[in-house]
């Protein structure tokens, strides 16, 4: 399926919106996820 420019932007406007109303995580441990995100990555090189 094509998507046209216009067609990808309002996708992308769609989903931040969505994000957007979805509201601030609960119990997110912002360290904790970065640490994982660094482990994440030292495993995968």
């Amino acid at each position: 399926m094509k998507h046209t420019t216009e067609n990808k932007i309002q996708i992308l406007k769609d989903a931040i919106q969505k994000g957007i109303d979805s509201g601030i995580a609960k119990d997110f441990d912002a360290e904790k996820h970065l640490q994982y995100l660094k482990d994440k990555v030292k495993k995968s090189n």
